[in-house]
């Protein structure tokens, strides 16, 4: 159930980031899209390398998985609108499922 948030310093259109980086982090996670919520916001304010030149934060959150299966994935899919690969920062935190809840129910309890 991975949680993604990406800020990015340039007039994007969110819906089609979101839909991107969903299908991104489903694939690279193997897991359904069903389970995957994306936040897009732009800040005009964010830097990189003392710069105001395209850039993006992206933070990832989940229970378990492969960091390496979904890098690569994930950078295409916020690249793909128009910032360049090196000028994304990613950062991933794994939780226990006794840690993550959906629907009212720990994960680690849902049946």
């Amino acid at each position: 159930m991975p949680f993604v948030n990406v800020v990015v310093n340039v007039d994007v259109d969110s819906e089609s980031v979101g839909r991107d980086v969903t299908r991104a982090i489903a694939s690279g996670f193997n897991k359904p899209e069903a389970y995957v919520m994306v936040n897009v916001n732009q800040s005009h304010g964010l830097m990189f390398a003392g710069t105001k030149d395209p850039c993006a934060m992206v933070e990832v959150m989940g229970i378990g998985g492969t960091v390496k299966d979904v890098l690569g994935l994930l950078t295409q899919a916020v690249s793909n609108h128009g910032i360049p690969a090196s000028r994304i920062f990613i950062n991933f935190s794994s939780f226990q499922a006794h840690e993550w809840a959906v629907n009212g129910q720990l994960v680690v309890d849902k049946k």
